[in-house]
């Protein structure tokens, strides 16, 4: 009798273990890029490419096509401009998606700052960083359907509609 009972005691623990597990696990990777829990904003995307005359220049700090100008709460009050000259796409982005629609490629600069400079920031080894390209990520127009830019002038062709990460891809 005794037996039986530790037999369903190790049973018990062993099925409560693997189900706790395969809940935990099923919460992570439901969740893109176990970056937590999604929120729905408002994301000023760029579809026109900007052109400097300097190649470094240009990758440094021109907009391209497909690159986001800003992620806003959902709600913003678009001006009639940036309604016809900005795509403008609801998505729901976790915070570290959001950050990453916006940020740079850096790399640590070749130049060291001065003494002076160090002093006023308050910084003893800090490396000046550099950025290389003025975004890592781009939302991939192909693939949402969007080509002709002018199109904008006859009102949001997606306000309905709500992306995910699905239409984000690395800059080149």
């Amino acid at each position: 009798m005794k037996t039986n009972y530790a037999k369903i005691t190790i049973i018990a623990f062993i099925l409560a273990v693997a189900v706790s597990g395969a809940i935990w696990i099923f919460m992570k990777t439901s969740e893109d890029d176990w970056g937590g829990e999604k929120a729905r904003y408002e994301v000023l995307v760029s579809v026109r490419d900007e052109m400097s005359p300097d190649p470094e220049e240009d990758r440094r700090s021109s907009m391209k096509k497909g690159y986001v100008i800003g992620v806003y709460d959902e709600g913003q009050k678009w001006s009639d401009t940036e309604r016809i000259s900005f795509l403008i796409l609801k998505m729901e982005l976790t915070q570290e998606q959001k950050e990453k629609l916006t940020r740079p490629i850096e790399k640590e600069s070749e130049r060291e700052k001065s003494a002076e400079e160090k002093e006023r920031e308050g910084e003893e080894d800090m490396k000046e960083m550099e950025t290389i390209s003025i975004r890592e990520y781009k939302i991939d127009l192909e693939k949402i359907g969007f080509e002709d830019p002018n199109s904008l002038l006859k009102g949001q062709p997606f306000e309905r509609e709500v992306f995910g990460w699905e239409v984000v891809e690395k800059t080149e």
